[in-house]
């Protein structure tokens, strides 16, 4: 069996807040463990502030951990200095939200792509570097002329491709997608979807999928893990766990989709109203209705049932 290329094991991250006079520590991420193994997408979900953000800056070593242990492939890169991890990046790389502000308007769509070679195949010839350009351009469907034009000249979804290529002409084993659809039409969310697709069929690429928006997550995971208040809560297969969800806040995340008719629609058993996730025990309780007093006084511990594993003590049946 193949090892993951991403691996993620009992991470912590906490910021600190406000002034001097009033600063006090928020726990960003707390005990995230998670894999993803070559050619699979794991996607990341859960509501805004539940940490999915800054997961994707862990994996990507762009924020060092407080505790905890990060793998890319059978390298632990947890501790490693910015000079150590420099000659590793080429292995994991990022696709960002905002295609446009995440390209240099002043940088020509060739250099733009190409840096990563200037970085990590500096041997390589002017001719050789443009040549490789123009065939990462292709793959992703832009036209060899791009190379010389501004981002500017580019629509939206055009480019989100161009940001993919930039990703993939270092032919990394592991892509972290943050909202990489989300900015973009429904129509151009397809386009750039199917692209994902394709390269990963391709490539054998490991895709982290970072996303809200969960009808997206059953087209393109294979695995789902759901994040609240910094810690995952649930984690199973694509179609188990929209079958039969086993963790309250999962249930009300899936309950909050739309629905195609009102007959559809699931009777709600989770409110709403939204409550600050508690400082002891389980920190969804004030939220949940099926909450007792061993929830409000311990945090739950991980139960593994098969490929699912959830941290609840009441799961739903």
């Amino acid at each position: 069996m193949s090892a993951p290329v991403l691996r993620l094991e009992g991470v912590r991250k906490a910021f600190r807040q406000g002034g001097w006079w009033q600063r006090r520590t928020v726990q960003a991420v707390a005990d995230v463990s998670l894999s993803v193994m070559p050619g699979e997408t794991l996607a990341l979900v859960g509501e805004s502030g539940s940490g999915k953000s800054t997961v994707a800056r862990l994996a990507l070593r762009l924020l060092a951990p407080d505790a905890g242990r990060i793998w890319w492939g059978e390298r632990e890169v947890s501790g490693l200095s910015a000079r150590a991890l420099r000659p590793l990046r080429r292995h994991v790389q990022m696709v960002f939200q905002d295609p446009y502000a995440s390209l240099n308007p002043r940088m020509r769509i060739g250099e733009a792509v190409g840096e990563g070679l200037l970085i990590h195949e500096p041997g390589l010839s002017r001719a050789e570097r443009r040549r490789r350009v123009a065939a990462m351009l292709e793959e992703v469907g832009i036209p060899a002329d791009a190379h010389d034009r501004y981002p500017h000249e580019f629509s939206g979804g055009q480019r989100q491709r161009i940001g993919i290529a930039r990703a993939l002409i270092l032919r990394p084993r592991v892509l972290v997608l943050d909202e990489p659809t989300s900015a973009l039409d429904v129509s151009v969310q397809a386009q750039i979807i199917a692209l994902l697709l394709r390269l990963q069929r391709e490539h054998g690429i490991g895709y982290l999928f970072i996303t809200h928006d969960l009808a997206l997550v059953r087209w393109v995971a294979a695995r789902v893990a759901v994040m609240f208040a910094g810690r995952i809560v649930e984690e199973a297969p694509v179609e188990a766990l929209f079958a039969a969800p086993r963790h309250p806040y999962t249930e009300a995340l899936l309950l909050a989709q739309p629905a195609a008719h009102p007959r559809a629609r699931r009777e709600e058993t989770v409110p709403a109203a939204e409550a600050p996730p508690a400082d002891q025990g389980c920190p969804f309780a004030p939220r949940c209705p099926h909450a007792r007093e061993d929830c409000r006084r311990q945090m739950p511990p991980f139960i593994e049932e098969g490929a699912r594993r959830f941290a609840c003590w009441h799961p739903r049946p």
